[in-house]
């Protein structure tokens, strides 16, 4: 199971996937998945790693900020999204890390049939644009 910390290697500061072949990767002690997390719908899909040593922060390995619980998110407010996800439509994975400010959209337009099509949850954030320039889906 993805929950068992033996399965998995933490890497920070690298910004190309083959840089993990030359880097020594993060042992993983525990995997906190989300307590509603629901594989069929990837509701709550989201889940945070216990390093069995901890990092050490620098330019390129900084915290992440996390929202405070209850605050609501705004449409067309930015965020920032960043994976190695393809750049085109049935395209291959990326070899760089690529980050991109993208705005929130809301989830009625984002539920729309021409967009989603009612898959988008209250659980889920939707980002992008809806132009097919950026986004998180690829």
């Amino acid at each position: 199971p993805l929950n068992s910390p033996w399965q998995w290697t933490a890497f920070a500061g690298i910004l190309t996937q083959s840089s993990m072949l030359y880097v020594k990767g993060h042992r993983v002690e525990k995997v906190i998945s989300h307590p509603h997390y629901d594989s069929k719908t990837k509701n709550n899909d989201i889940a945070l790693m216990k390093l069995h040593t901890p990092l050490t922060f620098n330019e390129l390995v900084k915290p992440v900020c996390l929202p405070n619980p209850g605050m609501m998110l705004e449409p067309e407010q930015h965020c920032w999204i960043s994976g190695w996800g393809a750049t085109q439509e049935k395209g291959k994975t990326s070899d760089e890390l690529n980050a991109a400010m993208v705005p929130l959209i809301e989830p009625r337009r984002c539920n729309s049939k021409r967009v989603y099509d009612g898959l988008v949850t209250p659980a889920m954030i939707c980002a992008g644009f809806l132009q097919g320039t950026v986004d998180s889906c690829q």
